[in-house]
């Protein structure tokens, strides 16, 4: 997907697996670059992201380049502001950013990518807005990684806040279960 628009002028209610470009990334390669996306999106499930739902499937990719989201995300867990969760997908983001509102009414908020199973790198991408969860994994760019992180140059400004529980970050609410070394460089909170 490439150079493309997509400005909604209400506020979008779904059940789950939203994206503002794709619901579900489920296998194979999904690219997407020099794309905006102006959306508010709130739901009582899972899965909500400004470009990308939901990823999934052994050896999958997201790429996402040169691309903005505008908006204020709102679901039950796995919400970020480019992608929700990724799953087994593994995740490169650069040269993009979200500026709004994340939240969860569970766990796993991101700025940038709610959930991630598979390896992720961000470099030169920032979130702007604030991120809360109720539970746990709130994170300035990632709510939580359950594999390696690389970020460099990754920028964010706002308020991250677990309002009953732990686990939150200024550019990753936590990291767990992972074997692949996490890096970060030249980033900023």
């Amino acid at each position: 997907i490439s150079a493309v628009t997509v400005r909604s002028t209400s506020t979008i209610d779904v059940r789950a697996n939203f994206g503002g470009l794709i619901g579900g990334a489920n296998g194979g390669a999904a690219l997407i670059t020099d794309s905006l996306v102006d959306v508010d999106v709130t739901t009582t499930g899972s899965g909500i992201g400004g470009l990308v739902g939901r990823g999934g499937g052994a050896g999958a990719t997201i790429t996402v380049n040169g691309s903005r989201v505008i908006g204020n995300l709102s679901a039950a867990s796995s919400v970020g502001g480019l992608i929700g969760p990724s799953n087994s997908s593994s995740v490169a983001i650069s040269a993009s950013s979200f500026s709004g509102a994340v939240s969860a009414s569970n766990r796993h908020a991101g700025g940038l990518l709610g959930l991630g199973a598979s390896p992720v790198t961000i470099v030169n991408s920032e979130a702007v807005g604030d991120v809360t969860t109720s539970i746990q994994d709130a994170g300035g760019l990632i709510g939580r990684s359950d594999s390696g992180v690389t970020i460099t140059n990754g920028d964010y400004r706002g308020n991250v806040r677990v309002t009953n529980g732990d686990y939150a970050g200024g550019l990753v609410g936590a990291i767990s279960n992972s074997v692949t070394p996490t890096s970060i460089s030249g980033s900023s909170v």
